[in-house]
């Protein structure tokens, strides 16, 4: 078994749920960013080797947090939820040598397109006030 870097991981795992590193490391509650987060720390203690209190102390998290992360994870694979899947993807970036350049190209697009979207909305949000020769 490859033993990966935290960042590695997170770069994976980002990729595959379309969130960007700031996203992953940030403080929200939000479904979409804490379930991949909680991947991020699965996949640490199965493939980075590190203790649950290293964990925590790079996510600004207790180890308990953690604990429970690695543990709601092994449970939604167990159950059958298509996080199986997306770790399954991930798992396929960080065995794969050009995985990890792969994952962080995919990373870099989605921030691209999330830069994209944020550009769009704030000229429709100008040309509403009717600053209409703002262009997207």
């Amino acid at each position: 078994m490859l033993h990966n870097s935290l960042k590695t991981i997170e770069a994976a795992v980002c990729a595959v749920a379309g969130i960007s590193r700031a996203e992953i490391r940030s403080a929200t509650r939000a479904r979409r960013i804490a379930r991949p987060r909680q991947a991020v720390f699965f996949l640490a203690r199965e493939r980075g080797r590190m203790t649950l209190p290293q964990l925590g102390l790079a996510y600004g998290k207790d180890h308990s947090t953690v604990l429970h992360g690695v543990r709601k994870i092994a449970a939604l694979i167990e159950a059958g939820d298509p996080i199986a899947g997306q770790l399954d993807q991930a798992r396929r970036y960080l065995d794969d040598q050009a995985g990890e350049r792969r994952a962080l190209d995919l990373l870099a697009a989605a921030k691209l397109e999330g830069r994209r979207r944020q550009a769009a909305r704030a000229a429709r949000l100008a040309a509403s006030w009717g600053g209409a020769h703002v262009a997207a």
